[in-house]
């Protein structure tokens, strides 16, 4: 059975829950959303809304769901202890996003205590997860238990200004693969989004050591086979970009499947494309 209801009406609605196998909604506090999550034994996809003010109000023992691979969180800045509650050793695929407050940000206490939430919540379940995608900043401590992860295959990323740019050499020097570093070894689609007009780490070398390690492996190492690129703020760093926009050219020929948003660089790209299928 699917379902889209907010969890608030937990109490009140006459539901089998243990029939749910997929959910779909908002909930503000956290006693109705473990009741639910205990009750759900058999739910399966999970996505979520956190409106309000989600402190652990309802402490208790650990709970571990069997059954849970998909599970999407959309999380306010005030994040849920009620996850600290949960271990999900099934869990397969894993979305996070954040909702912005009311001047359009996310306090730094805030977003730093639910990254740690979601990186014990990794942590605890030992989970083979295959899909971890963020819509919000994870600094390299909270993506530690992301690095272990030797089942995953896709990985979206976000990178955004001041905090977590200061760790973008971190976050790209764990991606690579190097004859003692070998994370990620199923890894087959990446995916950086950049947030801000100081998009340098679209001209760091190290991002170009990254895509080209991931692209001459090691027997062991999956070759990455898609590759995402985007800057939503589109600064002008076309021409500073531009080796790494050729380098990309060359790999799409090679078979790698590339996109990128990059600003003034897309038409330059476009261009180029365009030139080198005339010629070809």
């Amino acid at each position: 059975m699917n379902m889209n209801l907010p969890l608030d009406m937990f109490s009140t609605a006459t539901v089998h829950w243990s029939s749910l196998t997929s959910f779909t909604g908002p909930f503000s506090g956290s006693g109705s959303f473990l009741r639910f999550i205990v009750e759900a034994r058999n739910l399966i996809r999970l996505k979520i809304s956190c409106i309000g003010d989600m402190g652990n109000s309802h402490p208790g023992a650990l709970f571990v769901h069997e059954n849970l691979t998909d599970l999407t969180l959309t999380l306010s800045c005030s994040m849920s202890l009620a996850l600290d509650q949960l271990s999900l050793p099934r869990l397969i695929n894993l979305s996070i996003g954040y909702r912005f407050g009311s001047h359009g940000t996310c306090p730094l206490q805030h977003r730093r205590s639910w990254e740690a939430i979601v990186s014990r919540l990794l942590d605890r379940s030992q989970c083979n997860l295959q899909t971890f995608m963020t819509i919000a900043p994870f600094p390299p401590p909270a993506l530690t238990p992301i690095w272990r992860m030797s089942s995953l295959v896709s990985l979206c990323l976000f990178l955004d200004s001041p905090d977590t740019l200061n760790h973008t050499a971190t976050v790209l020097e764990n991606l690579t693969v190097t004859s003692s570093r070998q994370h990620l070894p199923r890894l087959r689609s990446l995916t950086i989004i950049c947030d801000t007009v100081d998009a340098h780490f679209f001209t760091d070398s190290k991002l170009l050591d990254l895509i080209a390690s991931r692209w001459k492996v090691p027997t062991e190492v999956q070759r990455l086979a898609v590759l995402s690129l985007t800057n939503y703020s589109c600064p002008d760093i076309a021409y500073e970009a531009l080796p790494l926009a050729l380098f990309l050219l060359d790999l799409e020929d090679k078979g790698l499947e590339v996109s990128w948003a990059m600003g003034e660089l897309d038409d330059i790209l476009k261009d180029a494309r365009k030139a080198r299928e005339s010629y070809f």
